[in-house]
């Protein structure tokens, strides 16, 4: 029993990375964004696929933010250059992420592991097992991302992103 409640803390932790995407783009900015989904899996794909090749652990979790962050900006440039509605942009980039994915992994949704060296890594080398290295790891680091959040909210380009969510018109007012 331990090990199921266990398991499920472990990918709860990790899939709350996620929810914290989808509040920034639904609860704050008010915009449906399908996109994340697909963008987390094409992250997730480019990392596993960095650290099979035997590239650093925490360079290709940059690495996968990054391609993650692209997947959004295509979103962003779709709806706000192309007039695409936001939730049709966010399908669209979710099914192309999906597809890019698959082609960084060479076709495979299968990356096996063989022991190879994870941002988690160290955390076993310091005696921990593999779940609650992810465990420690995934925690210390939504909590430090939650609370670069929480600043960034209340910095002013924060509160202009909050107030855009909340009242259209003043993200259409002109500079003044």
């Amino acid at each position: 029993m331990f090990l199921i409640i266990q398991g499920a803390l472990t990918l709860g932790l990790l899939w709350a990375f996620l929810a914290l995407a989808v509040h920034l783009s639904f609860r704050v900015l008010q915009m449906p964004d399908l996109s994340v989904e697909g963008t987390l899996i094409l992250g997730a794909g480019t990392a596993a696929t960095l650290i099979y090749a035997g590239h650093n652990p925490f360079l290709a979790t940059f690495a996968a933010m990054g391609v993650g962050s692209m997947g959004g900006l295509v979103t962003g440039t779709l709806h706000a250059k192309f007039k695409i509605p936001p939730i049709l942009a966010g399908i669209l980039t979710m099914i192309a992420s999906y597809s890019i994915a698959l082609r960084i992994m060479r076709g495979s949704p299968l990356v096996t592991f063989l022991r190879e060296p994870t941002v988690f890594s160290f955390l076993e080398n310091m005696g921990l097992s593999n779940r609650n290295g992810v465990i420690l790891f995934t925690l210390g680091f939504l909590v430090l991302w939650g609370g670069l959040l929480y600043c960034f909210y209340g910095t002013e380009i924060g509160a202009a992103l909050r107030a855009t969510g909340n009242n259209r018109q003043m993200a259409k007012a002109p500079k003044g």
